[in-house]
């Protein structure tokens, strides 16, 4: 918003003059991409973590089916 106060002589508030812009789309579809991008280095990053837990079961003979809960 940019704008200034309408004011009587009193110097109450009437009301305001200016121009209002509504950024609510824009801010939406930033705040979109931003989470778009999060979620696919989210999903960039589990592979990676898969890929390194892997190489740790076959390192250490940990058997597939062995619970693995604290890892994820």
């Amino acid at each position: 918003m940019i704008g200034d106060r309408i004011v009587d002589d009193d110097g109450t508030v009437l009301g305001t003059s200016g121009f209002y812009l509504d950024l609510t789309d824009a801010l939406e579809e930033d705040l979109r991409a931003a989470v778009d991008a999060a979620m696919s280095s989210l999903a960039d990053a589990r592979a990676v973590i898969e890929q390194a837990r892997g190489v740790l079961m076959l390192a250490y003979m940990i058997p597939a089916e062995r619970p693995t809960a604290h890892l994820d």
